[in-house]
Protein backbone atom coordinates (compact mmCIF):
# COMPACT_ATOMS: atom_id res chain seq x y z
CA UNK A 1 0.00 0.00 0.00
CA UNK A 2 0.78 3.69 0.29
CA UNK A 3 2.27 5.68 2.26
CA UNK A 4 -0.76 7.57 2.81
CA UNK A 5 -2.24 4.04 4.18
CA UNK A 6 -3.35 3.02 7.31
CA UNK A 7 -1.87 -0.64 5.84
CA UNK A 8 -4.53 -2.71 7.72
CA UNK A 9 -6.50 -5.53 6.26
CA UNK A 10 -9.91 -4.11 7.16
CA UNK A 11 -13.09 -2.36 5.77
CA UNK A 12 -12.65 0.79 7.76
CA UNK A 13 -9.47 1.22 7.48
CA UNK A 14 -9.48 0.60 3.60
CA UNK A 15 -12.57 3.07 3.59
CA UNK A 16 -10.96 5.70 5.24
CA UNK A 17 -7.81 5.33 2.87
CA UNK A 18 -9.94 6.46 0.14
CA UNK A 19 -12.44 8.86 1.97
CA UNK A 20 -10.49 9.79 4.93
CA UNK A 21 -8.07 12.65 4.23
CA UNK A 22 -9.44 16.41 4.63
CA UNK A 23 -11.62 17.23 2.33
CA UNK A 24 -12.41 13.76 0.41
CA UNK A 25 -15.45 13.49 2.48
CA UNK A 26 -17.37 17.02 1.83
CA UNK A 27 -16.22 16.35 -2.12
CA UNK A 28 -18.37 13.25 -1.90
CA UNK A 29 -21.46 14.89 0.52
CA UNK A 30 -21.54 17.77 -2.18
CA UNK A 31 -21.26 15.07 -5.35
CA UNK A 32 -24.43 13.72 -4.03
CA UNK A 33 -26.78 16.74 -5.14
CA UNK A 34 -25.30 16.08 -8.22
CA UNK A 35 -22.33 16.21 -11.08
CA UNK A 36 -20.58 19.14 -10.87
CA UNK A 37 -17.64 20.76 -12.72
CA UNK A 38 -14.26 21.86 -10.76
CA UNK A 39 -15.33 25.05 -10.73
CA UNK A 40 -18.54 24.47 -8.89
CA UNK A 41 -16.83 22.30 -6.50
CA UNK A 42 -14.49 24.98 -5.63
CA UNK A 43 -17.05 27.28 -4.80
CA UNK A 44 -19.10 25.21 -2.57
CA UNK A 45 -16.07 24.22 -0.50
CA UNK A 46 -14.85 27.30 0.82
CA UNK A 47 -10.90 27.20 1.88
CA UNK A 48 -10.00 24.36 0.10
CA UNK A 49 -7.08 25.53 -2.17
CA UNK A 50 -7.02 24.16 -5.89
CA UNK A 51 -3.98 21.66 -5.49
CA UNK A 52 -5.86 19.87 -2.73
CA UNK A 53 -9.44 19.77 -4.97
CA UNK A 54 -7.48 18.25 -7.51
CA UNK A 55 -5.63 15.94 -5.56
CA UNK A 56 -8.67 15.03 -3.70
CA UNK A 57 -10.58 14.41 -7.13
CA UNK A 58 -7.52 12.18 -8.35
CA UNK A 59 -7.73 9.76 -5.49
CA UNK A 60 -11.44 9.92 -5.96
CA UNK A 61 -11.29 8.55 -9.71
CA UNK A 62 -8.54 6.61 -9.24
CA UNK A 63 -10.54 4.53 -6.56
CA UNK A 64 -13.15 4.32 -7.95
CA UNK A 65 -15.84 6.60 -6.09
CA UNK A 66 -15.81 9.73 -8.74
CA UNK A 67 -15.97 9.30 -12.44
CA UNK A 68 -15.23 12.09 -14.78
CA UNK A 69 -17.46 12.87 -17.74
CA UNK A 70 -17.55 15.37 -21.02
CA UNK A 71 -21.06 17.10 -21.48
CA UNK A 72 -22.25 17.56 -25.29
CA UNK A 73 -22.34 20.49 -26.78
CA UNK A 74 -23.36 23.43 -26.21
CA UNK A 75 -22.10 23.11 -23.01
CA UNK A 76 -18.51 21.18 -23.56
CA UNK A 77 -17.95 21.00 -20.08
CA UNK A 78 -15.88 18.06 -17.44
CA UNK A 79 -17.73 17.31 -14.74
CA UNK A 80 -17.17 14.96 -11.96
CA UNK A 81 -19.71 12.37 -10.73
CA UNK A 82 -20.37 9.76 -8.36
CA UNK A 83 -20.23 6.43 -9.54
CA UNK A 84 -22.40 3.85 -8.08
CA UNK A 85 -19.87 2.72 -5.43
CA UNK A 86 -19.66 6.94 -4.83
CA UNK A 87 -23.17 6.73 -4.50
CA UNK A 88 -22.98 3.67 -1.64
CA UNK A 89 -21.77 6.64 0.23
CA UNK A 90 -25.20 8.16 0.23
CA UNK A 91 -25.99 6.46 3.98
CA UNK A 92 -22.57 7.08 5.22
CA UNK A 93 -22.93 10.85 4.76
CA UNK A 94 -26.30 10.58 6.17
CA UNK A 95 -25.65 8.39 8.99
CA UNK A 96 -22.58 11.11 9.78
CA UNK A 97 -24.42 14.72 9.44
CA UNK A 98 -27.06 12.70 11.65
CA UNK A 99 -25.11 11.99 14.00
CA UNK A 100 -22.81 15.54 13.45
CA UNK A 101 -26.08 17.29 14.26
CA UNK A 102 -25.79 16.32 18.40
CA UNK A 103 -22.24 18.91 17.53
CA UNK A 104 -23.93 21.90 16.25
CA UNK A 105 -24.71 24.77 18.34
CA UNK A 106 -25.38 27.80 16.54
CA UNK A 107 -22.87 28.84 13.54
CA UNK A 108 -19.57 30.71 15.31
CA UNK A 109 -18.70 34.15 13.30
CA UNK A 110 -16.87 32.86 10.52
CA UNK A 111 -18.68 29.32 9.61
CA UNK A 112 -20.11 29.03 6.08
CA UNK A 113 -23.85 27.79 5.52
CA UNK A 114 -24.76 27.00 2.37
CA UNK A 115 -28.30 25.54 1.14
CA UNK A 116 -26.52 22.80 -0.45
CA UNK A 117 -25.33 21.33 2.60
CA UNK A 118 -29.03 21.90 4.47
CA UNK A 119 -30.14 20.04 1.15
CA UNK A 120 -28.21 17.02 2.34
CA UNK A 121 -29.22 17.48 5.99
CA UNK A 122 -32.76 16.80 5.31
CA UNK A 123 -32.13 13.50 3.76
CA UNK A 124 -30.96 13.04 7.54
CA UNK A 125 -34.24 14.27 8.73
CA UNK A 126 -35.81 12.12 6.42
CA UNK A 127 -38.53 9.84 8.32
CA UNK A 128 -39.04 6.80 5.75
CA UNK A 129 -41.76 5.22 8.13
CA UNK A 130 -43.77 8.20 6.85
CA UNK A 131 -43.21 7.80 3.31
CA UNK A 132 -44.18 3.94 2.40
CA UNK A 133 -45.98 3.56 -0.36
CA UNK A 134 -45.51 7.19 -1.77
CA UNK A 135 -43.67 7.64 -4.79
CA UNK A 136 -43.55 11.86 -5.07
CA UNK A 137 -41.39 14.68 -6.22
CA UNK A 138 -40.97 18.01 -4.29
CA UNK A 139 -39.36 20.32 -5.66
CA UNK A 140 -38.13 23.68 -3.59
CA UNK A 141 -36.72 27.07 -5.02
CA UNK A 142 -34.96 28.37 -2.20
CA UNK A 143 -33.56 32.19 -2.59
CA UNK A 144 -33.39 31.56 -6.49
CA UNK A 145 -31.39 28.37 -5.76
CA UNK A 146 -33.45 24.87 -7.22
CA UNK A 147 -33.28 21.55 -6.12
CA UNK A 148 -35.37 18.39 -5.55
CA UNK A 149 -36.51 15.60 -3.62
CA UNK A 150 -37.77 12.17 -4.78
CA UNK A 151 -39.41 9.88 -2.36
CA UNK A 152 -39.79 6.39 -3.38
CA UNK A 153 -41.47 4.23 -1.18
CA UNK A 154 -40.07 4.87 2.05
CA UNK A 155 -36.50 5.92 0.53
CA UNK A 156 -35.38 9.22 -0.68
CA UNK A 157 -32.69 11.48 -2.53
CA UNK A 158 -32.11 15.16 -2.76
CA UNK A 159 -30.83 16.91 -5.54
CA UNK A 160 -30.14 19.81 -7.09
CA UNK A 161 -32.38 21.77 -10.06
CA UNK A 162 -35.70 21.09 -11.07
CA UNK A 163 -37.84 17.80 -10.77
CA UNK A 164 -38.87 16.34 -13.62
CA UNK A 165 -42.10 15.87 -12.51
CA UNK A 166 -42.52 17.82 -9.19
CA UNK A 167 -45.99 16.59 -7.40
CA UNK A 168 -45.77 21.02 -5.70
CA UNK A 169 -43.31 23.45 -6.07
CA UNK A 170 -42.48 25.23 -2.99
CA UNK A 171 -40.96 29.14 -3.66
CA UNK A 172 -39.51 30.60 -0.31
CA UNK A 173 -36.80 31.86 1.76
CA UNK A 174 -33.99 30.32 3.58
CA UNK A 175 -35.34 31.65 6.94
CA UNK A 176 -39.22 30.54 5.98
CA UNK A 177 -37.61 27.17 4.47
CA UNK A 178 -35.83 26.37 7.87
CA UNK A 179 -38.75 27.68 10.30
CA UNK A 180 -41.58 25.73 7.78
CA UNK A 181 -38.51 22.02 7.70
CA UNK A 182 -38.18 22.30 11.65
CA UNK A 183 -42.16 22.73 12.23
CA UNK A 184 -41.47 26.35 14.28
CA UNK A 185 -44.27 27.65 11.47
CA UNK A 186 -46.70 26.02 9.46
CA UNK A 187 -46.89 26.06 5.99
CA UNK A 188 -50.49 27.49 6.20
CA UNK A 189 -49.11 30.41 8.14
CA UNK A 190 -46.15 30.97 6.26
CA UNK A 191 -48.40 30.97 3.26
CA UNK A 192 -50.28 33.26 4.62
CA UNK A 193 -47.85 35.96 5.85
CA UNK A 194 -47.00 35.65 1.67
CA UNK A 195 -43.46 34.17 3.00
CA UNK A 196 -43.60 30.85 1.07
CA UNK A 197 -45.48 30.26 -2.01
CA UNK A 198 -46.71 26.23 -3.03
CA UNK A 199 -48.59 25.11 -6.44
CA UNK A 200 -49.30 21.53 -7.28
CA UNK A 201 -50.49 18.99 -4.76
CA UNK A 202 -51.03 21.27 -1.06
CA UNK A 203 -51.83 18.06 0.79
CA UNK A 204 -48.51 16.45 -0.44
CA UNK A 205 -47.06 19.72 0.73
CA UNK A 206 -48.29 19.43 4.26
CA UNK A 207 -47.55 15.81 4.05
CA UNK A 208 -43.78 16.47 3.18
CA UNK A 209 -43.25 18.38 6.23
CA UNK A 210 -43.98 15.32 7.94
CA UNK A 211 -41.79 13.37 6.11
CA UNK A 212 -38.59 15.47 5.79
CA UNK A 213 -39.20 17.91 8.74
CA UNK A 214 -37.20 17.76 11.87
CA UNK A 215 -40.07 15.76 14.40
CA UNK A 216 -41.28 18.03 17.44
CA UNK A 217 -40.76 17.28 20.64
CA UNK A 218 -37.77 16.16 22.62
CA UNK A 219 -34.50 15.14 21.96
CA UNK A 220 -31.32 16.04 20.34
CA UNK A 221 -33.28 16.54 16.86
CA UNK A 222 -36.91 17.72 18.33
CA UNK A 223 -37.98 20.75 16.49
CA UNK A 224 -37.12 24.65 17.60
CA UNK A 225 -37.33 23.25 21.34
CA UNK A 226 -35.01 20.47 20.11
CA UNK A 227 -32.27 22.91 18.23
CA UNK A 228 -32.09 25.18 20.94
CA UNK A 229 -31.64 22.37 23.52
CA UNK A 230 -28.56 21.10 20.93
CA UNK A 231 -27.31 24.61 20.71
CA UNK A 232 -26.99 25.03 24.62
CA UNK A 233 -26.06 21.99 25.47
CA UNK A 234 -23.14 22.38 23.16
CA UNK A 235 -22.11 25.70 24.89
CA UNK A 236 -23.62 25.74 28.27
CA UNK A 237 -20.74 26.15 31.54
CA UNK A 238 -22.02 24.08 34.24
CA UNK A 239 -21.60 26.88 36.55
CA UNK A 240 -23.96 28.89 35.08
CA UNK A 241 -27.15 29.37 37.26
CA UNK A 242 -30.47 31.25 35.70
CA UNK A 243 -33.74 31.10 34.33
CA UNK A 244 -34.14 32.53 30.65
CA UNK A 245 -37.56 33.11 28.41
CA UNK A 246 -38.49 33.53 25.27
CA UNK A 247 -40.93 35.15 23.71
CA UNK A 248 -41.14 34.79 19.88
CA UNK A 249 -43.92 35.53 17.72
CA UNK A 250 -46.36 36.30 21.46
CA UNK A 251 -45.50 32.14 22.07
CA UNK A 252 -43.37 31.51 24.78
CA UNK A 253 -40.24 28.72 25.68
CA UNK A 254 -38.13 28.90 28.60
CA UNK A 255 -34.58 27.17 29.57
CA UNK A 256 -33.39 26.62 33.13
CA UNK A 257 -29.98 26.52 33.74
CA UNK A 258 -29.54 24.50 36.97
CA UNK A 259 -27.37 21.88 38.89
CA UNK A 260 -29.57 19.30 37.39
CA UNK A 261 -28.56 20.31 33.87
CA UNK A 262 -30.57 22.22 31.52
CA UNK A 263 -34.26 21.90 30.72
CA UNK A 264 -35.53 23.53 27.88
CA UNK A 265 -39.68 23.63 27.35
CA UNK A 266 -42.27 25.61 26.19
CA UNK A 267 -44.39 27.59 27.81
CA UNK A 268 -43.77 30.34 30.16
CA UNK A 269 -42.00 30.86 33.40
CA UNK A 270 -42.19 32.52 36.71
CA UNK A 271 -39.40 35.42 37.89
CA UNK A 272 -37.13 34.89 34.25
CA UNK A 273 -33.63 36.27 35.14
CA UNK A 274 -33.91 37.04 31.22
CA UNK A 275 -36.73 38.08 28.70
CA UNK A 276 -36.08 37.68 25.49
CA UNK A 277 -38.59 39.17 22.91
CA UNK A 278 -38.25 38.84 18.94
CA UNK A 279 -39.97 37.41 15.71
CA UNK A 280 -39.51 33.52 14.19
CA UNK A 281 -37.61 35.08 11.57
CA UNK A 282 -35.01 37.31 13.46
CA UNK A 283 -34.77 34.18 15.79
CA UNK A 284 -33.93 31.74 13.01
CA UNK A 285 -31.78 34.33 11.54
CA UNK A 286 -29.70 34.56 14.32
CA UNK A 287 -29.46 30.48 14.89
CA UNK A 288 -28.18 30.60 11.30
CA UNK A 289 -25.55 33.36 11.83
CA UNK A 290 -27.46 35.06 9.17
CA UNK A 291 -28.05 38.50 11.87
CA UNK A 292 -26.71 38.72 15.40
CA UNK A 293 -28.42 40.30 18.55
CA UNK A 294 -26.26 43.83 18.61
CA UNK A 295 -27.80 44.48 14.90
CA UNK A 296 -31.19 43.14 15.96
CA UNK A 297 -31.79 44.94 19.07
CA UNK A 298 -30.44 48.50 17.30
CA UNK A 299 -33.04 47.68 14.39
CA UNK A 300 -35.59 46.97 17.22
CA UNK A 301 -36.01 43.56 16.25
CA UNK A 302 -35.60 42.00 19.38
CA UNK A 303 -35.73 43.31 22.87
CA UNK A 304 -34.05 42.21 25.91
CA UNK A 305 -35.02 42.56 29.75
CA UNK A 306 -33.91 41.63 33.22
CA UNK A 307 -29.87 40.61 33.94
CA UNK A 308 -28.17 41.87 31.04
CA UNK A 309 -25.16 41.01 32.84
CA UNK A 310 -26.36 37.05 32.16
CA UNK A 311 -27.20 37.46 28.85
CA UNK A 312 -24.52 40.07 27.83
CA UNK A 313 -25.21 39.70 24.30
CA UNK A 314 -27.75 37.98 22.67
CA UNK A 315 -26.29 35.52 19.03
CA UNK A 316 -23.24 37.27 19.43
CA UNK A 317 -21.35 34.67 20.70
CA UNK A 318 -22.00 32.21 17.92
CA UNK A 319 -19.34 29.39 18.99
CA UNK A 320 -21.37 29.41 22.73
CA UNK A 321 -25.05 28.63 21.09
CA UNK A 322 -27.98 31.47 20.80
CA UNK A 323 -26.88 33.48 24.10
CA UNK A 324 -23.96 33.91 25.51
CA UNK A 325 -24.95 33.38 28.92
CA UNK A 326 -22.54 34.26 32.67
CA UNK A 327 -23.46 34.00 35.79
Amino acid sequence: MSSRSYDQYCGAARALDVVGERWALLVVRDLLLGPKRYTDLQAGLPGIGPNVLSARLRGLVDAGVVARRQLPPPAAATVYELTPLGEELRPVVRELVRWGRNLLGAPPPGEQLQLGWLVVALEASFRPEAARGLTESYEYRIDGEVFHVDIDDGTIAAREGEAADPTFVVVTDLETFLAVATRAVTPEDAIADGRMTVSGDLDAGRRSVEILGVPMGGGSDGGLIGTVRTAFQVSWDAGVRGRLLFVIDDKPMHLLFGDDGLDVGEGPIENPDVTVTTSLDTFVAMGTGRDDAVHALQAGRLKLEGDVGMATLLATSQGRGLIDARS
